[in-house]
C-alpha cells in the first residue's frame, strides 16, 4: 500500500473533468457519520463524511458531500494523506 494514494470507487471512468465538486462542509450528513476534509500529498482535496475512525487503520473510507461527484467511496490511505481535518 506503500504506493496507493486512495482507491475510487466512480460512477464512469470516463468521469467529467470540467465538473468542479463542492468543498462546502455546511451540509447535512447521513446519521453517525462525522464531517472530514482530507487533503492528499498531492495537494488534491476532498470533502465528505464518514463512519471510520482513520486513527487505526491504515486508511479509512469516506463518502463526498457532493451528490453529483463521480466519486462514490474513497478508501484514502494515510501514507497518501497530508492532513484530516474532523467535523462534527
Amino acid at each position: 500500500m506503500a504506493d496507493l494514494k486512495a482507491v475510487f470507487f466512480v460512477r464512469s471512468f470516463a468521469g467529467n473533468p470540467e465538473y468542479a465538486e463542492s468543498k462546502d462542509l455546511y451540509q447535512a450528513r447521513p446519521p453517525g457519520t462525522r464531517k472530514v476534509r482530507v487533503e492528499f500529498v498531492d495537494g488534491e482535496e476532498l470533502v465528505g463524511h464518514t463512519r471510520d475512525d482513520p486513527a487505526k487503520r491504515p486508511g479509512f473510507f469516506f463518502s463526498p458531500f457532493d451528490l453529483q461527484s463521480n466519486n462514490l467511496r474513497v478508501f484514502a490511505v494515510f501514507d497518501a494523506v497530508r492532513r484530516v481535518e474532523r467535523r462534527l
